[in-house]
């Protein structure tokens, strides 16, 4: 398997972006299917790694479409990563397509798989499970209850049973791998993640020399791009894993706030805040998805079977800063 090909879905994204960077640079042969075209300005640094890309396009609702990728190479394995992720805001809206793309997509994959006899499947879920009332600080690990509280949330909790549901009966090897706040220098706007990462935010406007008010300092297991994309690749490379569900957060944890004054050390004419918003300019204001930071994703279970890459704080901005230079 660590050297078989694989298919990521969703591979425009910029976690998929990273996966697929990430297996290129092992020398391995993927197949990355999106419904759009992988951005420009990554095409040229993937193309730097000594693996062989093959480019789909295509809708992962459309059985056609994952026949024609699963063709395009002699594929053992997928990461699935094709998602709708929509904020508070617009989910009524995009529920159509939040809930088509999440749980119809999911599931005219696995009947691909099972049609072409792929046998192994990363199906990548999220923190967001377990709901925004989770107490600050706390570990969560997999036996805690799942608690969905958006559209997004829900249709992610839903993935989980029925992936192993679906597995279970067409005979498949499926594995859950839950990712926490995700970060990473290749983030911007797809189309389907109505928001972008607060990290993200708060460097695009340091970049640009304005404030950012931050309502908390905002203390999370932020999981750096690079090393989420490993534990994905590590979970699909498992010969023979102890569970089917994994928690693939990180144990170092930061606050928003340490992110920003290491920004002002390189962008000196970026300032921020942090407190009551009373006073703040509503432009200036970064939205932290709630007025709680709630639990932190648990690591211990995965780190215990497999090599878990991860950036420590000053690794993770050093090498952020180096891949985002420029005007």
């Amino acid at each position: 398997m660590t050297s078989a090909p694989v298919l990521v879905t969703g591979a425009s994204g910029f976690v998929g972006l990273s996966v697929l960077e990430h297996l290129l640079a092992l020398g391995r042969d993927v197949v990355a299917l999106s419904s759009s075209l992988l951005p420009l300005t990554a095409v040229k640094r993937l193309a730097a790694q000594p693996g062989r890309l093959v480019e789909r396009l295509g809708d992962i609702r459309e059985p056609a479409d994952i026949r024609q990728a699963l063709a395009a190479a002699p594929v053992t394995g997928i990461i699935h990563l094709a998602a709708v992720t929509s904020g508070i805001a617009m989910e009524a809206e995009r529920a159509w397509d939040s809930v088509t793309v999440n749980l119809g997509g999911l599931t005219r994959l696995l009947r691909g798989m099972a049609e072409a006899g792929v046998p192994r499947l990363v199906l990548a879920s999220s923190v967001a499970v377990y709901g925004a009332s989770t107490p600050d600080g706390e570990w969560l690990d997999e036996e805690r209850p799942t608690a969905p509280a958006t559209l997004y949330a829900i249709t992610k909790a839903s993935g989980e049973t029925l992936s192993a549901h679906l597995a279970a009966s067409l005979g498949l090897d499926c594995r859950i791998g839950r990712l926490g706040r995700v970060f990473g220098p290749m983030e911007y706007e797809s189309g389907v993640r109505d928001t972008l990462s607060q990290i993200h935010t708060v460097t695009t406007r340091a970049k640009a020399g304005l404030h950012a008010h931050l309502p908390r300092p905002c203390l999370k297991n932020w999981h750096y791009a690079a090393d989420a994309a490993a534990s994905l690749v590590a979970l699909l490379d498992l010969p023979a894993p102890l569970h089917t569900l994994y928690n693939l957060g990180t144990p170092h944890v930061f606050a928003l706030a340490d992110w920003c004054a290491r920004l002002r050390e390189v962008y000196p004419r970026f300032s921020f805040s942090v407190g009551d918003t009373d006073r703040a300019a509503p432009a200036d204001i970064i939205d932290l998805w709630g007025r709680s930071d709630g639990g932190l994703l648990s690591w211990q279970r995965f780190a215990a079977e497999a090599n878990m890459p991860c950036h420590h704080f000053d690794a993770a901005f050093d090498d952020y800063m180096q891949r985002v230079s420029g005007p």
